[in-house]
């Protein structure tokens, strides 16, 4: 029976060849699509594959094609990605029209280094056709280095193309790029020009791209109702980002009325879609609901072990963004043990990837030996790969390390063209330095409008210290007209941000009624903010303001000698004299007459006058001291001889009264009047008084120098 049904089998097969041999390759072709579609039989991909097969290898272009497919898609046939290669090959040699980029399709699918090369070839072949998907494959291989060197200006050239024929792809693409500045300058209008032409063909993430544009006001102006509409043409198209989005501006109130329910409603479907991607293995979406979970990134919910598994998932998927982030975990010990070796692994694995955030946080570790052994020109070489695709940071880098001369030669020249590249893409601190170095003339002619400019720009970015730059440079009419209203306002700004030294100078305007009201509480206030991160300058006035409670701030001596007492433990030895004042005369400390004799000598051995009046006042009143007039004289004099106004004031009464020395009016009058010329209220009074009494002792008759009688 077994042997009667080989013999069976073979004669159906011996038949089948007889037949088939009777057809053509165009008959053959037929039916192998007859059986491939079902057209007038039961559907049956092997049949149409055995078809094709005989129809192909007599050299049917239509068949070669069809049979390439199948093996693409492992239909009626194993998948083999070589053969469909092969035989779209011979389609696309014969003049398949669609054979080219299938092909390519095809070569690229392999992973074979090799066939990118080929897959290239025939992408452009395909593309020189009019082929928009192929035009914009080509751009896709020269943006990403793949078969073909990489070249991000070449790639524009190529997405251009495909864009100006409506291919929506490209146009994101090209948006994405100038908003990037990757192979073109940044340009977010024009960004925004192309990222819109994609939306209105419903691309859903170039509709999701166009609600972050208006969102964040780059490019276009901020506009949260349009931001609105964008967000839910790419949130109904299933864009799980577009969710989250809808969700937080329901929540914040932002281009539509708040409602928490409808809020939590996105946000809900938002984790669900993510969920659901990244469970059935979706990498993008495993990275995104990692953000969902990272307080550092979008934070919804505060779970960083949870991040720290989807940074991973996507990582081991080949995202590279997530193989930057969980390295970047890794390096600081956040949802997982701290492990170096891990971080430089992870971020090594996506800078040969091309990553240029990688490249650069890889090169930072070799700058600076963290997880591996300190490598300067290893460093230098992957911080110079991911400026060679436009990464900001990494220009900033090189700008940094020529000014400063990290790993060479200091060259501000060279410093200044990287820089100017940052900045050029927006980086704020580059902004701000760039401007520096124009406002120091470093590689470059000191120019202070020119860093005004700078500054400015960084500024409108936020800034901190290019908004301090700016007050500060309003508040000294450098390179523009004085605006102490600016000042002012760009100082607040700088302040709020909790720059210290711009808290300083706010707190200084507010004390002093530069540019505005004096106003002591609000002078208070500032300082405080600056001594609270250690600013020296904030701490001493804050404790001037404190230690009598001036214009209505709460007095507070304990406060005040403290601070004091920190100043000068760090060496600040203009706070000498007022704490040796709160001993002597025991405000906010237990008084000490010894304690303040001993810091006022210290300030009077570095000829600080107000410690050698302050001494002269214990000798005249004898605190902790035996009364001497005649040494608190020689103290006041050493001060008024070093032009301290109270200490000649001082002499004159010594004089005029003969405390410690002769009387002489004479001698009274001339210290009098030094003391008045130097703006002292009280000598000015002594000397009208004084100069009356000689008047007096001159003529004794005079008008007015007698009592009238019955008087």
């Amino acid at each position: 029976m077994k042997n009667h049904r080989i013999l069976s089998l073979s004669l159906v097969v011996s038949l089948f060849l007889a037949f088939a041999c009777t057809k053509t390759p165009a008959e053959m072709y037929q039916l192998g699509l007859k059986n491939e579609k079902g057209l007038g039989v039961p559907a049956n991909d092997l049949k149409a594959a055995t078809w094709y097969e005989k129809a192909a290898e007599k050299n049917h272009r239509d068949a070669q094609f069809a049979l390439a497919f199948l093996y693409e898609k492992g239909r009626g046939v194993a998948k083999d990605i070589n053969k469909a290669a092969m035989w779209y090959e011979k389609a696309a040699k014969a003049g398949h029209p669609e054979a080219p980029f299938r092909l390519a399709l095809a070569l690229e699918e392999s992973g074979n280094a090799a066939n990118m090369a080929r897959a290239m070839e025939w992408f452009k072949k395909a593309a020189e056709t009019g082929d928009v998907q192929a035009m914009f494959r080509v751009g896709e291989m020269y943006l990403t280095g793949r078969g073909v060197p990489k070249n991000p200006a070449e790639a524009m050239v190529w997405y251009r193309k495909s864009a100006e024929k409506n291919h929506a792809r490209s146009q994101l693409r090209l948006g994405e790029m100038y908003k990037d500045g990757i192979g073109v300058p940044q340009d977010a209008e024009e960004a925004a020009s192309w990222m819109k032409k994609a939306a209105e063909q419903d691309l859903p993430e170039a509709q999701h791209a166009m609600g972050l544009t208006y969102f964040n006001g780059r490019g276009l102006q901020q506009n949260y109702e349009k931001a609105l509409f964008w967000f839910k043409k790419a949130a109904d198209q299933g864009v799980p980002m577009a969710h989250f989005y809808l969700g937080i501006m329901y929540r914040k109130g932002y281009g539509v009325m708040s409602n928490v329910q409808e809020s939590n409603q996105y946000l809900r479907t938002c984790l669900e879609k993510l969920n659901l991607s990244a469970e059935a293995g979706d990498a993008e979406s495993m990275y995104h609901l990692a953000t969902m979970y990272d307080v550092d990134a979008y934070g919804l919910i505060d779970n960083i072990q949870l991040a720290f598994k989807w940074y991973l998932a996507s990582a081991q998927k080949g995202y590279l963004d997530g193989q930057n982030d969980v390295a970047v975990l890794y390096l600081n010990g956040r949802g997982t043990e701290k492990n170096l070796q891990e971080a430089v692994k992870w971020f090594r694995v996506a800078a040969e990837a091309g990553s240029a955030i990688a490249q650069y946080n890889l090169g930072r570790r070799y700058l600076y030996g963290n997880g591996v052994e300190k490598n300067l020109s290893v460093g230098l070489e992957w911080i110079r790969k991911a400026a060679a695709q436009n990464y900001p940071d990494a220009y900033y880098q090189l700008g940094t390390m020529y000014e400063y001369g990290e790993g060479g030669t200091s060259d501000p020249a060279e410093a200044l063209k990287y820089y100017k590249k940052a900045a050029d893409l927006g980086h704020s601190n580059a902004l701000n330095d760039y401007g520096r170095m124009f406002y120091l003339g470093k590689g470059v002619a000191m120019n202070k409008l020119e860093a005004f400019k700078w500054y400015e720009k960084a500024a409108d970015k936020g800034n901190m210290y290019s908004q301090f730059n700016v007050a500060y440079m309003y508040l000294n009419a450098e390179g523009v007209k004085e605006n102490l209203p600016e000042a002012i306002h760009w100082f607040t700004k700088a302040a709020l941000q909790g720059f210290d030294q711009a808290q300083y100078y706010l707190a200084l305007m507010y004390y002093r009624g530069i540019g505005v009201a004096a106003n002591p509480k609000e002078s208070e206030k500032w300082f405080r903010k600056a001594a609270l991160q250690g600013h020296l300058r904030g701490a001493y006035y804050l404790a001037i303001i404190v230690e009598k409670g001036e214009g209505g701030v709460p007095e507070d001596a304990p406060l005040a000698a403290r601070l004091y007492q920190i100043l000068l433990d760090k060496g600040m030895t203009e706070v000498t004299v007022p704490l040796a004042q709160m001993y002597k005369d025991g405000r906010g400390v237990e008084k000490n007459y010894a304690k303040a004799l001993e810091l006022l000598n210290k300030a009077a051995m570095d000829k600080v006058p107000e410690a050698m009046h302050e001494i002269g006042n214990m000798y005249r009143e004898g605190l902790g001291v035996n009364a001497s007039p005649t040494t608190a004289f020689d103290y006041y004099l050493k001060a008024a001889n070093l032009g301290y106004a109270p200490s000649m004031n001082n002499l004159g009464n010594m004089y005029k009264e003969g405390l410690g020395v002769p009387k002489n009016d004479k001698e009274a009058e001339a210290w009098f009047k030094k003391a008045a010329q130097r703006g002292n209220v009280k000598a000015k009074r002594a000397l009208e008084e004084l100069q009356k009494e000689i008047q007096q002792q001159q003529n004794p008759g005079a008008p007015g120098t007698h009592t009238p009688p019955g008087k």
